[in-house]
């Protein structure tokens, strides 16, 4: 059977237009074009916008869009939880192949009492917990207990600063209140008139 993208590519060249006339034609840019005969969906839009474009497409080729569209869903759809369930556990046992591979060889044994190969015995693992796992354990801990202090000290530090700038905001309104306050008091003397009557 062929492909979707092969039999839109076969009719616009049967129809002997190029991409860049197909997509003037069609008002679709010839990105889309050039997509939908590669069957590059991904590069696409919307799934949506997708089924639209096949539509248009085919229909100004001469094929049936209806069939067309359900090619690309069968080509498209979703895997049913059963695929999708093989296919993780196909990724999960490569991962696995992988991991043997990166595996280093170990090296044969040697007999220290007689300095001679032990039969061709491959020597135990390093155990858990030992060595350089131990040390980088460490290491990791003073870096996040580092981290965590200076996080700390950058926020008191930010804490101090704003209370030093409220002190000095406060102090500046105080003297400016004094200030008014001083004026208030100090009138002149025509405005403190003793010699009126009171009533």
């Amino acid at each position: 059977m062929q492909s979707l993208g092969d039999k839109m590519r076969a009719a616009r060249i049967e129809k002997g237009v190029t991409t860049s006339e197909a997509a003037k034609d069609t008002k679709m840019k010839i990105q889309q074009i050039i997509a939908l005969e590669k069957e590059d969906f991904d590069k696409m839009v919307a799934p949506v916008y997708v089924k639209g474009f096949i539509r248009l497409y085919g229909k100004y080729l001469g094929l049936k869009p209806e069939e067309l569209v359900e090619q690309y869903l069968a080509v498209t759809k979703p895997p049913t939880p059963a695929e999708f369930a093989a296919d993780h556990n196909k990724k999960k046992s490569a991962h696995k192949q992988i991991l043997k591979l990166k595996k280093p060889k170990e090296d044969l044994k040697t007999d220290d009492k007689s300095g001679n190969a032990g039969d061709g015995q491959k020597s135990s693992p390093p155990k858990e917990g030992g060595g350089n796992t131990a040390i980088s354990f460490i290491v990791a801990n003073w870096i996040r207990m580092l981290t965590v202090a200076g996080a700390l000290l950058v926020l008191l530090l930010i804490i101090s600063t704003l209370r030093n700038c409220g002190n000095q905001r406060a102090e500046r309104a105080g003297k400016e209140n004094a200030r008014d306050i001083g004026m208030i008091e100090n009138l002149p003397e025509p405005y403190l008139d003793t010699n009126l009557p009171i009533e």
